[in-house]
Formats: C-alpha cells, sequence, structure tokens
C-alpha cells in the first residue's frame, strides 16, 4: 500500500474522526519505507489534539515538522506555516493533517464569488454515496437558482471561525488559573478527580491519568510530576 501512495498525502476530518493519530502513524511508517517525510500540521480549526503534540516522537524517528508557530499553546490560532510552500515543491513526501468544521472538510457549491460558473465537490472518501446525493442536489440548486439550506454549510467559502473557538479559548484561560493539586503534563491545565474512574481528568483537551500520576491517554505524553 504505501509503495502506492503519491508523494502529497492529505488525511482530511472532522476532530475526534482519529485523523491526527492517523497521519503521525502514516508519517513513521513511511520513514520506515525509505521515505523522507515531513508531516505537515495544519489542523487549525479545533486543537484539542493535534500532530504537534508528537514533535519529540517524530524528531526521534527523524520526520521534519511543519506546525504554526502558536501550536500546543493555549493561543492555538488558524495560521498557515509559510514554510509550507517551500516544501510542496521538493521531492519530499508529505502527509498533511487537515482539520474541518462540523461538515468535516467537505467543500460542495460555488468556488467563490468572484468565479459565478465555477463549481467544487469534495468529501467522497468515506460517505462517499451521501455527499456525492448532497453534492447532485445543492448544485443543481445552485445554478438553477434555487435556495438550500445546505449551501452555507457547504460552501467553500464558509468561515472556519466559530463562536466555539472563543469558548474554547475561555474555558482554557480559566482552567490555567483554576488552583489544582495536579496539573496535566500537557499544557498545564487544572485536572480534576474522578472518583467513578479514580483517575486524574483534564477538561481542557481530555488527557487521563491514575491516581499515581501515570499516563492513562492522550494528548500527553508524560506521566504527572510527583509530589
Amino acid at each position: 500500500m504505501l509503495t502506492n501512495l503519491k508523494r502529497i498525502v492529505v488525511v482530511v476530518g472532522h476532530y475526534g474522526s482519529g485523523k491526527t493519530n492517523f497521519s503521525v502513524n502514516l508519517a513513521v511508517d513511511l520513514k520506515a519505507a525509505g521515505r523522507d517525510v515531513i508531516l505537515v500540521d495544519l489542523d487549525i480549526v479545533n486543537p484539542y489534539f493535534r500532530s504537534a503534540d508528537f514533535g519529540a516522537l517524530l524528531e526521534e524517528k527523524g520526520i521534519g515538522l511543519i506546525a504554526p508557530v502558536y501550536a500546543r499553546s493555549n493561543l492555538d490560532v488558524p495560521a498557515l506555516d509559510g514554510r509550507l510552500d517551500a516544501v510542496i515543491e521538493s521531492d519530499k513526501t508529505l502527509v498533511i493533517d487537515v482539520g474541518g468544521d462540523d461538515a468535516g472538510a467537505a467543500a460542495l457549491g460555488r468556488y467563490s464569488a468572484m468565479t459565478p460558473n465555477l463549481y467544487v465537490a469534495s468529501g467522497f472518501n468515506k460517505w462517499g454515496m451521501t455527499t456525492s446525493m448532497v453534492a447532485a442536489q445543492l448544485l443543481t440548486d445552485i445554478i438553477t437558482g434555487k435556495k438550500s439550506p445546505y449551501e452555507a454549510v457547504f460552501s467553500p467559502s464558509r468561515s472556519m471561525l466559530h463562536a466555539q473557538l472563543g469558548v474554547n479559548a475561555v474555558e482554557a484561560v480559566k482552567n490555567l488559573l483554576t488552583v489544582s493539586p495536579r496539573r496535566c503534563s500537557h499544557l498545564g491545565c487544572a485536572l480534576k478527580w474522578n472518583p467513578q474512574e479514580r483517575s486524574w481528568d483534564c477538561p481542557c483537551h481530555g488527557s487521563r491519568f491514575e491516581e499515581n500520576g501515570r499516563l492513562i491517554d492522550n494528548p500527553a505524553t508524560k506521566n504527572l510530576r510527583s509530589h
């Protein structure tokens, strides 16, 4: 399978779909197969769990990483790294981890207001039949001048900046200022004790730790500091 992959591989999907784990493992496998690999972190929509969290592992494996300058901080903002232009023109293998909104990375509709006769339809890999039916209905409505409730949802020109990003930022800052006997080894958020599971849980990004501080679940990659 790896030998049949093209030089640039784009992995897309909504947060929680597993695309980041897939992207990291794919980059590692491609490197083991002898390719010169760079992992590009373009998961700029909802920065809960992203490829940049695996920076140490990627460096150990000899895999390059391109990520926004604020990646892995609580100031994470949508931004593209200028280095991307250079590596796209190189002969390196690129694995690009791309985020999406509630509609994933699907784009269905008029490409832009400046191109009234140019339409785009994408997102056929996983739910291909479903997306193709939506695309057929939506593009037909647009071309014939009918209003569709799905036009704004899938518009290629839709904004990826949603109110939820602001809510995430406020919650992260509030949590960082919360007094707690234990703080997450990922980005320092205050952990909450889960009496049912008997674990320390991070409300910011979902990391979990055993009672003694041993890591259970990522995106954290280290155990808690011992007191």
